[in-house]
């Protein structure tokens, strides 16, 4: 059987300041296919009322808010960065905050793969 490729994107940085309502994320692609997908920038993870449960906990009340999102495009054992233009949402939450957790959730449609890492939006 042929052996399926698998895009591996890593987020090396923990902090992202903003200039300009841009945030600037440096990603890695590892694995042995390339990285091509979409990165957003979001309050926190997805979490639905199903894995709530599995996990033996109530979700969560509050919505997740998505602060922006990009696409990437990155070559197997690369390194880049993307560049997410914050909507209104994050640059309010960047407003009222100087330092904002996020999480960045890379999604790649071809292989299913995602890549969740929390990082700090710093004004």
């Amino acid at each position: 059987a042929p052996r399926t490729l698998t895009p591996a994107l890593t987020v090396p940085q923990s902090t992202s300041r903003i200039r300009e309502d841009v945030a600037r994320i440096t990603l890695a692609c590892g694995g042995d296919a390339a990285c091509v997908g979409r990165v957003l920038l979001a309050s926190r993870p997805a979490a639905t009322q199903t894995q709530a449960a599995a996990r033996g906990r109530r979700a969560p009340r509050t919505a997740r808010v998505v602060f922006g999102s990009a696409k990437v495009n990155l070559k197997a054992g690369k390194r880049g960065g993307v560049a997410i233009r914050l909507n209104a949402a994050g640059r309010a939450a960047v407003r009222r905050k100087a330092r904002v957790t996020a999480w960045v959730i890379a999604s790649f449609p071809g292989s299913g793969e995602r890549t969740l890492r929390a990082i700090t939006l710093v004004r």
